[in-house]
């Protein structure tokens, strides 16, 4: 069918226009099935045609358009340009790690002398007022978590988290939980570590 200077879509018939494109369209698949199937040809005359489409035509994917970050530490080594002498050089890709590890504010609390075998301190309290349901739900989470005390939260000034905390923190807790209730059945949980938090 010859190129037309009209578009299909201002035919008004609905049938005549759905031929016209539907011909149109197995114009487009016959015109790129032959050039596929010349340059295929082509390609097993001489295979060296191959593998110049090949290097040319590289898609463009995330990895080969990132940029070089070097904030970023890569399981690799890279050879980088020193900005000041504009020399190339290899870095080693442990010692900003091993920098970030140094300079932790957690590491003293995971990096303990503390024997392992031994559970930490866990005290579990509730929010004031709670009811019966979130003590024996508190009474069960001291069964499941090892080394955990339960101890009631007395209602009045002066038992506000901040100073439970630090009350537990002098007493050698590990961490503390707090058990948070809603409609009067317990819904939620904070779990703090001591004496960071």
């Amino acid at each position: 069918m010859p190129p037309t200077r009209f578009n299909a879509s201002k035919i008004r018939n609905k049938m005549k226009r759905e031929d016209v494109h539907r011909a149109g369209k197995r114009e487009k698949k016959q015109a790129k099935l032959k050039r596929r199937l010349l340059q295929a040809e082509k390609e097993r005359k001489n295979p060296e045609e191959r593998t110049k489409r090949l290097s040319t035509n590289v898609p463009k994917t995330q990895d080969n358009m990132r940029e070089f970050d070097p904030s970023m530490l890569t399981a690799n080594p890279i050879n980088t340009i020193d900005e000041k002498t504009g020399e190339m050089e290899s870095k080693d890709p442990n010692e900003e790690a091993n920098l970030d590890m140094d300079n932790d504010p957690f590491a003293s609390y995971f990096n303990s002398d503390a024997d392992p075998s031994i559970p930490p301190k866990v005290l579990i309290t509730t929010s004031p007022k709670a009811t019966r349901a979130t003590y024996d739900f508190c009474d069960e989470l001291v069964g499941v978590v090892p080394g955990a005390e339960f101890v009631r939260r007395k209602k009045g000034k002066g038992f506000e988290i901040g100073v439970i905390a630090g009350w537990a923190a002098g007493r050698d807790y590990g961490a503390m939980i707090v058990v948070n209730e809603d409609m009067k059945k317990p819904s939620r949980s904070s779990t703090m570590l001591l004496p960071i938090s």
